[in-house]
């Protein structure tokens, strides 16, 4: 029963997490995705390249 009342709880907060802290929501989040998201590929660029 409190498995049950856990998985609820963590699917409510999620719903709630992602309908109000989104990119689309957030222009300092979007711009922060972006920049990590450039970093990330450039890591995995030069990693293939090291290797």
């Amino acid at each position: 029963m409190a498995t049950l009342l856990q998985s609820e709880s963590r699917r409510l907060y999620s719903w709630w997490w992602d309908s109000h802290i989104s990119p689309k929501n957030s222009k300092w989040l979007q711009e922060n995705l972006t920049d990590m998201d450039a970093k990330v590929k450039a890591m995995i660029t030069l990693v293939k390249w090291l290797f």
